[in-house]
C-alpha cells in the first residue's frame, strides 16, 4: 500500500516537470534568407572617401606614421636639415606616395630646420 501513495506524487511531479521545461524554451526563429543574384542587395555601401571627407594628410601626422616607428622624436627634432637634406632623407628612408613625399618634406623643412 506505502508504494500505492507514491504514483500519484510521481505523475504529478512529471506533470509540473514537463510544463515548466516546455515554457522555458523559446522557438527558434527562421533564418534570414540571403539575397539572390536575381534580388538586389539590402546592405548600402559606404561612401567612396573624398577630399573633403578624409582631408590630406599633414605633415606632422605623416611624420608620427611613419618616421617615429624607427627614430625618436628627438632625433628628428635635433637633425636641423636643409629642404635639400630632408628631400634627400625622405626619399631614401620614407615609402611614401608622392603627395605624401612632398607634404612631409614641406613639413620637415619648415620646422626642423637650422
Amino acid at each position: 500500500m506505502k508504494g500505492f501513495y507514491n504514483i500519484p506524487i510521481l505523475i504529478v511531479a512529471f506533470v509540473m516537470l514537463a510544463l515548466t521545461t516546455s515554457t522555458c524554451v523559446s522557438p527558434t526563429p527562421p533564418p534570414t534568407p540571403m539575397p539572390t543574384a536575381t534580388e538586389p542587395s539590402r546592405i548600402t555601401p559606404l561612401p567612396e572617401p573624398t577630399a573633403t571627407s578624409v582631408g590630406p594628410a599633414d605633415g606632422e601626422s605623416i611624420m608620427h606614421s611613419n618616421c617615429t616607428g624607427c627614430h625618436t622624436l628627438e632625433r628628428i627634432v635635433s637633425s636641423q636639415k636643409t629642404r635639400d637634406q630632408w628631400d634627400q632623407t625622405v626619399r631614401r628612408m620614407a615609402h611614401l606616395s608622392s603627395n605624401d613625399q612632398a607634404t612631409l618634406i614641406d613639413y620637415l623643412a619648415k620646422t626642423y630646420k637650422p
